[in-house]
């Protein structure tokens, strides 16, 4: 089934489902750029995005992990928030790093071609929403839930153009930054690959 596919979104729900298991088979360009797009690209002169963002701050911020795309050098990127361009920030594999940093046995992160890593910045979200109660924790709330958003999206995206996908929250906070080698606070990876039969 190919991302052009005409599929009512109940259609895609169904499709859904969590990938452990993907081949080696590279995952292509075009489908990574698309990934990056609905992940964090605008939509139309407005500038709004597919997720939707408390003030339209949109904090959550991106590293690319490409460990098996075609055309793309191993490493990863950092992807410009406000572009989707991306820019190589490490030139290695990190998938090791990425895998050993879970809080429990999950070998999906070291064999899946794509892991984008959602961050944010925990002083600034806290900051810009310091008035609001519960104060100090009102903005952490609202990233958490962009998070989710957005990961719903990529992974109806992938279901819908038959790419595996799993979303992965169980990992050593510190262990995983350091790695990436950013301050700031991640919040989820989502593998992608084509799924092994």
């Amino acid at each position: 089934m190919s991302a052009t596919a005409e599929l009512s979104l109940s259609e895609v729900l169904s499709l859904r489902c969590s990938t452990r298991q993907f081949s080696e088979t590279p995952l292509p360009f075009e489908t990574v750029h698309s990934l990056i797009q609905i992940a964090q690209g605008k939509r139309g002169p407005s500038g709004g995005r597919a997720a939707p963002s408390a003030h339209a701050l949109y904090p959550i911020r991106l590293i690319a992990t490409c460990g098996n795309v075609e055309g793309t050098e191993t490493g990863t990127y950092t992807i410009d928030p406000m572009t989707g361009h991306t820019e190589l920030h490490c030139q290695k594999d990190l998938r090791k790093e990425l895998r050993q940093a879970a809080l429990s046995n999950q070998p999906w992160i070291e064999t899946a071609p794509l892991i984008l890593t959602f961050y944010v910045n925990s002083n600034e979200i806290r900051q810009a929403f310091a008035e609001q109660p519960p104060f100090g924790s009102r903005g952490e709330r609202y990233a958490y839930i962009e998070a989710g958003c957005i990961a719903q999206n990529l992974a109806l995206y992938a279901a819908e153009a038959s790419i595996g996908s799993v979303l992965v929250a169980g990992f050593d906070d510190k262990e995983t930054s350091t790695a990436h080698g950013v301050d700031m606070q991640p919040l989820l990876h989502m593998c992608f690959g084509i799924a092994s039969r």
